[in-house]
């Protein structure tokens, strides 16, 4: 949803919390970034937690930075939810100054002013698949799995550029 005319400079909100190496999100991100030759050291912020909070930290902080990018990508919609209190607070309108994509389409994601632009995960899905990686791990299985799951990208007003 990123990849349209007009959105030139991307930032992408990620978590470390329990998960103290790079996750699928924060690798797609970069690749996307390296393969249209742009240097993504500067464009990735990293939190402690996926929490609100720490969305509203890290967005505050790059706020105060100064030159904000046309978009930002969250990692998760609680650290979006985050982002959006401090844009507001900032005076900056998200979906018209700048724009937001995240990730997880939580219940709340579609009741936020505006509605936050997201992507759906298959929970059901991953819960499965989760409970076959672990059952298959307790009758023996020693090499890694690799399961990509369906997800769906859910179109909401966050955007400016749509």
């Amino acid at each position: 949803h990123l990849i349209l005319p007009g959105i030139a400079d991307k930032k992408f909100a990620n978590s470390l919390a329990k998960f103290p190496c790079k996750d699928v999100r924060q690798e797609t991100y970069e690749s996307y970034c390296l393969e249209r030759g742009l240097d993504p050291s500067g464009k990735i912020w990293i939190a402690d937690r996926f929490g609100a909070e720490d969305g509203y930290q890290m967005t505050k902080k790059a706020i105060e930075a100064g030159k904000l990018p046309d978009a930002f990508l969250y990692a998760s919609d609680e650290l979006a939810l985050g982002g959006y209190r401090a844009f507001s607070e900032s005076g900056i309108q998200v979906g018209k100054d700048i724009s937001i994509v995240s990730i997880d389409n939580l219940p709340y994601a579609s009741y936020l002013t505006p509605p936050l632009t997201t992507v759906a995960l298959n929970m059901a899905f991953l819960g499965k698949t989760a409970a076959m990686a672990l059952d298959s791990q307790i009758r023996g299985r020693d090499y890694p799995l690799t399961f990509y799951t369906p997800v769906e990208l859910i179109e909401r007003e966050s955007c400016c550029f749509r």
